[in-house]
């Protein structure tokens, strides 16, 4: 006999300006609501403000905001020369394609990146990888940003 299990999908759902709700679906026939917050002002990507929230440390929140933005425009997109999910980059923090095969030993694939509550999950094994390796987690995102400024604590 096998079992089948399904994964949670996380759905940012929109509300009333300054608010969002976070809702967690499975197969089940009723959604499950987990937590509904406030979106601060001054944000430059708020519509990921909750998927941020439910998974970075409150101290990372606004860096995160500026990482997505650097990245993305707040764009949940795929960049690749060759058109192929798992070269280039992915998702909200255009996680690289150089690095599947670690995050793969975290059960994490091309395709996952390409869902922004994943992809924040693996922007931040990524970002404690760095943080161990370089002493300044947003060492992977280089390119975009000034790594050593975010890690004093600046967003600009």
């Amino acid at each position: 006999s096998s079992t089948t299990t399904t994964q949670p999908l996380i759905v940012v759902t929109p509300l009333p300006p300054d608010t969002t709700t976070i809702v967690v679906t499975t197969h089940a026939p009723q959604p499950m609501l987990v937590t509904s917050t406030t979106v601060p002002a001054g944000l430059r990507c708020p519509e990921w403000w909750p998927v941020l929230q439910a998974f970075w440390p409150e101290h990372l929140l606004r860096q995160a905001d500026y990482v997505v933005w650097s990245e993305t425009r707040c764009q949940n997109v795929h960049r690749s020369d060759v058109g192929v999910i798992g070269y280039g980059d992915h998702g909200i923090f255009q996680v690289n394609g150089i690095n599947l095969d670690y995050l793969a030993g975290w059960g994490i694939t091309a395709d996952d990146l390409m869902n922004p509550a994943q992809n924040a999950v693996a922007a931040l094994i990524l970002f404690q990888w760095a943080e161990n390796k370089y002493g300044c987690g947003w060492q992977p995102w280089y390119n975009s940003v000034n790594p050593w400024q975010l890690c004093n604590g600046e967003t600009t």
